[in-house]
């Protein structure tokens, strides 16, 4: 058994993506009057969930996996990788509130894997 959990944030722990794929219906459905109330209070939790680990000083994890930059493309226009510290500047309170204009939210809960090597321009789902 592990000694230790650790939560992450992924693209369905914001507002509109739980609402879009049903969670508010759930627990209407579930706890009645009491479940949009509950369904607000379980959003602000997600707020709180980090986006990345970097667990024994090395391994790196997310919800999807490596994000491109929000503020950075090299001089022959390709894609730079996003950073730890970028991730750092995100506002976590703020998350959720308006998430369309927040890039970086949108490429680390939105970065599909692919088969290709290199980075391609995120395709975020549009549910933020």
């Amino acid at each position: 058994m592990p000694k230790r959990v650790f939560l992450l944030r992924g693209s369905l722990e914001t507002r509109v993506s739980a609402e879009e794929f049903g969670f508010l219906k759930e627990t209407c459905d579930r706890y009645g009057e009491h479940g949009p109330v509950l369904h607000s209070r379980c959003i602000d939790c997600f707020k709180t969930l980090p986006m990345a680990y970097v667990l024994s000083d090395g391994v790196y994890t997310t919800h999807e996996g490596l994000f491109q930059s929000s503020s950075r493309v090299h001089e022959d226009s390709t894609l730079l990788l996003g950073s730890l510290e970028e991730l750092d500047k995100v506002d976590m309170r703020q998350v959720g509130e308006n998430d369309d204009g927040n890039i970086t939210l949108n490429h680390v809960l939105w970065s599909c894997l692919w088969m290709a090597d290199g980075l391609s321009e995120s395709n975020y789902k549009g549910l933020l």
